[in-house]
């Protein structure tokens, strides 16, 4: 057996047409976007359609980072309940504006493809629209929020730009089960738009912004938890750099995993990762690995809660805001300084 130290890999294969192939969960980790997400096709325990679609848990999200802002959108699907919302923190002045909404039984409309659609909610006094056009290499997400008491006007436009040289999505089919998983597809690519916040309005441009989109969906379990960062920006030689660390339910980590570090166009896979509080949530969290390539600390600097504690459903969520110290290594070496990115935590744990 050879001395030399083995070298973390895990195998990247082209993306397939579909995510569920005749009722089989075709797990693997891809570049490219699937262009079929059908989960409910799968044979799920042979259960009814009405009881597949009770248990998938879906959504799309987006995170936003420039000099000043942080954002974070999202439209989640729990079916029973649904929540949309958009955190927005003022990294430099230390502010923070919100959009919430929630909405039982009826959904946002995310289907099994992402190409063409749009989905998302109207209500009285809010709303949060994504378009999705694979087509045109384009993700719109939209929204508004009128005035209230001691809370300014919202509304906001951000593109991200799938055609960039940069781009390079990531999707993975992970099992839960043999018969029982979860698709995501991750994308870090340069984002552009506008924020109107109370009469001030603020552009958002390509050369200094950069978003990551999360298309999602997946049969977890009754008591689904996880924890999961992401930190992105560009570092000091200008290369758009990100990364994106869960630790969650799966089966076999090892090779089934949605760790990876984006160096402009590269996806780098990164191995299982550990998270760990000592101090809670609202103190630095430890994001480490076994192979010597994460070791990381978030620092959070504002969290976002939603708790929800009902006969049927339960949810205990925080999604802090914060920045990365220590340090990510490539299966090659280089070392990444995430000093000079900013992202977000999320702990979750749900039951419904």
């Amino acid at each position: 057996m050879s001395d030399e130290q083995k070298v973390y890999t895990r195998e990247f294969l082209p993306a397939p047409q579909a995510a569920v192939n005749e009722g089989s969960f075709v797990f693997g980790c891809y570049t490219g976007i699937i262009p079929d997400t059908d989960i409910i096709a799968a044979e799920l325990y042979r259960l009814p359609q009405f009881i597949k679609k009770a248990r998938c848990k879906a959504w799309r999200a987006m995170q936003m980072n420039n000099e000043r802002w942080f954002i974070f959108i999202a439209l989640y699907e729990a079916h029973l309940v649904n929540m949309g919302f958009a955190y927005i923190w003022d990294k430099l002045n230390k502010k923070y504006y919100s959009i919430k909404h929630s909405q039982l039984f009826i959904g946002f409309g995310i289907s099994g493809s992402i190409d063409g659609e749009t989905i998302g909610y109207r209500s009285c006094d809010s709303r949060i629209h994504c378009l999705t056009d694979i087509h045109t290499n384009r993700i719109t997400i939209t929204g508004k929020a009128a005035e209230k008491t001691n809370k300014p006007a919202i509304s906001f436009s951000i593109t991200c730009n799938l055609g960039d040289k940069h781009a390079a999505p990531m999707s993975v089919v992970l099992p839960f089960s043999p018969s029982s998983g979860m698709y995501s597809m991750k994308c870090l690519m340069p984002a552009s738009g506008w924020l109107n916040i109370g009469g001030e309005l603020c552009e958002f441009k390509q050369e200094e912004t950069l978003a990551v989109f999360d298309d999602h969906k997946g049969f977890y379990p009754y008591r689904m938890q996880y924890n999961w960062v992401t930190g992105f920006g560009f570092d000091s030689k200008g290369r758009k750099i990100g990364f994106n660390l869960t630790e969650n339910q799966v089966a076999q980590q090892n090779l089934y995993n949605e760790n990876i570090l984006w160096i402009n166009g590269k996806i780098v896979p990164l191995p299982p990762v550990k998270i760990t509080k000592p101090e809670g949530v609202y103190k630095p969290w430890h994001i480490q690995d076994l192979e010597g390539l994460v070791d990381l600390m978030f620092i959070p600097e504002r969290d976002n809660r939603i708790a929800v504690d009902a006969l049927f459903a339960k949810l205990d969520y925080h999604g802090p805001f914060g920045t990365f110290t220590g340090i990510i290594k490539t299966p090659d070496g280089e070392k990444i300084d995430p000093t000079m990115l900013y992202g977000m935590g999320e702990q979750k744990y749900l039951r419904v």
